[in-house]
């Protein structure tokens, strides 16, 4: 294993303030590949984008009640509960109960099930 990362990773250093990382091809091992910190930085902002975006949604439907998982995937949010996380750690209280509900095949499977809880002057807590 320590092989394999000494082949894998073979230089980390910082060039007039750019991060570079130069890495072997893992598949090949031969070859190397740069990513600069520049185009590291335009896919964290899309991602940050894109999850600012799905706390957003995932917040509008829960100040309209409870919200399943099946909800959030009919929106586009494909991991519900990782927003669900991201929202608690920033001090929304949020409550999570299983329910059971039937499948496509007739089967009885449990989903998860949200509620935002608010202080009654119309803040969430």
């Amino acid at each position: 294993m320590k092989n394999f990362i000494r082949k894998t990773l073979v230089t980390l250093f910082n060039r007039q303030d750019r991060s570079v990382y130069s890495y072997a091809d893992p598949k090949t091992e031969s070859g190397s590949h740069t990513i600069s910190i520049d185009q590291t930085a335009a896919v964290d902002k899309k991602n940050r984008r894109k999850k600012d975006n799905q706390m957003m949604m995932v917040l509008e439907l829960l100040s309209y009640g409870p919200m399943t998982t099946i909800d959030a995937l009919d929106k586009g949010i494909t991991r519900p509960a990782a927003v669900i996380f991201e929202l608690r750690k920033m001090g929304y209280k949020i409550n999570t109960r299983m329910i059971d509900v039937v499948s496509r095949k007739g089967e009885v499977t449990r989903i998860a099930s949200y509620i935002l809880y608010w202080d009654g002057n119309g803040r969430f807590i």
